[in-house]
């Protein structure tokens, strides 16, 4: 038999003299731990199971060998911890156990069947496979020769330029999008369960049911700390979209920084807080370090509530980063002067309330010097009406009227950030980016709370700009390689496909061709497809891109199952 001839720790071939395999060190004749399906189980009279590589608390996972396709495959086996046991092959039910195990058996297959349908998205690991068997269920899937993220950053010097993190990161973004659309989440984002192909793409790994990512649950909670979002540490809680947003910020900030960030209960104690060093800080764009920071917000209310919004905020770069050179047609100016006015006349007034608080202080102390005695009952009348007609009705130490930034451009929303020229030393935050045939690109078209309202002091004004019309024409991004172009179109607002092509002019990993063609009039959230060379060599000259950075193609990459 076939299988007898492989290695059941990683499903290589081997010489039928070998007592040890050269590619894994698995011994011939090792085997399963009990409790676990014995090697060389035949499954769905296809699937060979191999060494079990990792306890999960509602699966286990072993390497197996597809006998149809003749290639090794990852098995997952629905065995969820603390409810079950195995009888022979079989999986059983605890007594008492029964409705929470089916219960969790049919959330395992709705999760299965979602990412198996998924299976196409740029950071999935395709599921092939879906079938029940021994009193459980099992899912097939590919086994990708990837490196651990975690290993992938510690490989580039223990931490990426932003630059280099990005073509990462957005179509990661993407990927979680469509599955928080389709109702699943992941609650585990971090380092360790995010693996880097031999194309430079991030692919999710580390499914496991939601109720294995939070407390009060029947399952053991399996909770990555410095990753997981304080709501995953209550009870009764149903962590959601936010949760995912917080995991995936703390693993950028971790690819950022090479450091994890402290647990959230740590941070909620004051015990720890989120720390970054000004020198790696003062290299990122403007618009990064905010945007990590709601992301790690700990009330889920405060929070960047949806990936949409978590992408939107980290893909202005583009456009902010064109206006900070460019002067914009149609910006109206910064107020500054007014705004100097301003703090002149607060001042003044001040100074004379002081006075005038003073005055009063005295006359209730010490009485009216110019007053007869006689006339001295009239003082606490006057008294009385003053305070009457002249209490404020918002406390000026406390709360200030809102700036009017919309109309202005953002390079001179930045001046007045920098110049301390925002009333009531608020804090300008850019959120995102929206497409208009008629507001200029790079001006403000929105604000929240809105101007001339009354908000706290130190508080934030969030903004919207324009990115200017929403159709445009195609550049032409032949020989680009493809991160820079994936990113760069990405930042323009289209979705991106890719394709690759055997028959090239352009070196392997540069773009071909594109569909629709440069030139071509597209809108917001059309889709262009990229057509990759796969050729080996080239004949055509290299074409420079010195724009753009590119992510590395130097590290070494390793099997997934070792």
């Amino acid at each position: 038999m076939a299988s007898e001839r492989l290695c059941m720790g990683c499903m290589q071939p081997i010489s039928e003299f070998s007592d040890t395999c050269y590619h894994c060190g698995y011994p011939v004749t090792g085997e399963n731990p009990e409790g676990y399906l014995p090697v060389r189980t035949i499954l769905s009279e296809r699937y060979v199971v191999g060494r079990a590589l990792e306890r999960r608390r509602d699966a286990i996972i072993y390497v197996g060998y597809d006998t149809t396709q003749k290639s090794p495959v990852l098995l997952r086996e629905f065995f969820p911890e603390g409810l079950c046991a195995r009888q022979n092959k079989a999986v059983k039910a605890f007594a008492g156990k029964e409705i929470v195990y089916d219960e969790y058996f049919m959330k395992f297959r709705a999760q299965a069947r979602v990412i198996a349908r998924m299976r196409d998205l740029p950071a999935m690991l395709p599921v092939y496979d879906l079938f029940e068997e021994n009193g459980t269920m099992y899912t097939v899937s590919d086994q990708a020769e990837a490196v651990p993220f975690r290993r992938y950053v510690q490989t580039l010097g223990g931490r990426l330029k932003w630059e280099e993190a990005r073509p990462l990161l957005i179509p990661l973004i993407s990927s979680v999008m469509a599955l928080h659309t389709a109702g699943l989440y992941h609650l585990a984002i971090s380092p360790d369960t995010l693996l880097v192909d031999s194309d430079n793409r991030l692919r999710l790994d580390g499914w496991e049911l939601p109720q294995a990512h939070m407390t009060g649950t029947d399952l053991p909670p399996h909770i990555s700390d410095g990753f997981a979002a304080p709501e995953q540490y209550e009870d009764g809680k149903e962590p959601g979209q936010a949760a995912d947003v917080y995991g995936l910020g703390a693993t950028i900030l971790f690819a950022l920084t090479g450091e994890e960030p402290p647990e959230a209960p740590a941070r909620i104690n004051k015990t720890a807080s989120l720390l970054v060093p000004t020198n790696v800080a003062e290299s990122w764009p403007s618009h990064v370090a905010p945007t990590l920071v709601d992301a790690l917000a700990l009330d889920p209310l405060r929070r960047i509530p949806t990936m949409e919004q978590l992408r939107d905020r980290l893909t202005t770069a583009p456009v902010v980063e064109a206006l900070q050179k460019e002067p914009i047609e149609g910006a109206v100016a910064a107020p500054k002067a007014r705004h100097r006015g301003y703090k002149v006349a607060v001042i003044i007034l001040i100074v004379v309330c002081a006075l005038l608080l003073a005055a009063i202080g005295c006359i209730l102390l010490l009485g009216n010097p110019f007053a007869k005695p006689q006339q001295s009952d009239a003082i606490p009348a006057v008294v009385t009406t003053a305070v009457t007609t002249t209490a404020p009705t918002r406390s000026t130490a406390t709360q200030t009227a809102v700036d009017n930034l919309v109309g202005l451009s953002y390079s001179d929303v930045l001046t007045m950030v920098n110049t301390n020229s925002i009333r009531g030393q608020m804090k300008v935050t850019l959120i995102g980016v929206d497409y208009s045939d008629t507001v200029p690109a790079g001006i403000v078209m929105s604000q929240d709370p809105m101007p001339e309202t009354f908000a706290d002091v130190g508080s934030e004004i969030v903004i919207r700009i324009s990115g200017g019309p929403s159709t445009r024409q195609l550049p032409d991004l032949r020989g680009w390689e493809e991160p820079a172009a994936r990113t760069y179109l990405e930042g323009l607002g289209y979705r991106v496909q890719e394709v690759k092509v055997s028959v090239s002019s352009y070196e392997r990993g540069r773009v071909d061709s594109m569909n629709p063609s440069a030139g071509t009039a597209l809108i917001y959230g059309d889709l262009v497809v990229l057509q990759i060379s796969d050729q080996q060599t080239t004949t055509a000259a290299p074409i420079t891109v010195t724009v753009y950075v590119t992510q590395p193609t130097t590290a070494q990459t390793i099997p997934y199952y070792y």
